[in-house]
């Protein structure tokens, strides 16, 4: 995204300094720069600046042969649109920091280690050497409360959801807005099977593929007692079943 802040600022700077000195060097590039640019960050629901409309160039086509058909005001007003356009997106994107522009690989990678580390961090809750209250993670609701917190280091956005089934297990998610992940929570208990693990997940790949929340799922299974046998191999056979266009990454912990 610094990139772009600084394309931004480029394009604002060329194009201001040939709009004060009546010089254009085919202005409708200058809008093709802008509308890729804004392209760029057009996911960002903050940003609600349109494209620029990019007329016919026969008039600078006109000025070179040395017609009058050539209309300055036309130019001048154009390129005004470019330069009001492009630093009303700078204006916006330059508040936010590099982390709410990270990129989508990097936001998965931070969910990632979050998943991975959350058992750890649950031992280490419960080891309390002055005797005070300890954490116990005993039901979805405690999951979702302890993940949510530790997203919060990498995530400004992170709110709670309800994955709807057609059963009546709905499962309990959290949804990262900007980056478009939605992670699902599920814990483990007595008499759970396979397939009814096979069943909630083809559901929640359905849920989250109509309602465009999000573009990568996490599936978080909490398993402390080990019911799931074979942690790895029930992984791989649940990412078979996604058949949507999510990115969809399961996480069952811990392993053994």
């Amino acid at each position: 995204m610094k990139d772009i802040l600084t394309e931004l600022q480029t394009l604002i700077n060329k194009a201001t300094l040939d709009y004060k000195k009546r010089v254009w060097l085919r202005y409708d590039i200058y809008c093709t720069h802008f509308n890729k640019l804004l392209a760029a960050v057009s996911n960002f629901k903050d940003v609600n600046i349109l494209p620029i409309e990019i007329i016919s160039s026969q008039a600078l086509h006109n000025k070179q042969a040395g017609l009058e058909a050539y209309d300055v005001l036309a130019e001048r007003v154009k390129l005004k649109e470019v330069i009001d356009k492009a630093s009303n997106l700078l204006e916006k994107l330059t508040p936010f920091t590099a982390s709410a522009f990270m990129s989508a690989t990097n936001a998965v990678d931070d969910v990632e280690l979050v998943c991975n580390n959350f058992c750890s961090v649950v031992r280490e809750l419960r080891r309390r050497s002055d005797n005070g209250a300890v954490l116990e993670i005993d039901t979805d609701g405690d999951i979702i409360y302890l993940l949510k917190a530790l997203l919060r280091l990498y995530f400004d956005a992170v709110s709670e959801d309800t994955c709807q089934l057609n059963s009546q297990n709905n499962q309990m998610a959290l949804l990262i807005h900007r980056e478009k992940i939605a992670l699902i929570v599920k814990k483990t208990y007595r008499s759970i099977t396979d397939r009814e693990l096979f069943n909630d997940f083809v559901q929640a790949i359905d849920y989250y593929s109509q309602n465009n929340t999000c573009n990568t799922l996490f599936y978080f299974i909490y398993d402390p007692e080990l019911r799931i046998s074979q942690p790895m191999y029930l992984e791989n056979q649940l990412i078979l079943l996604n058949n949507s266009t999510l990115t969809v990454k399961i996480f069952i912990r811990p392993l053994n």
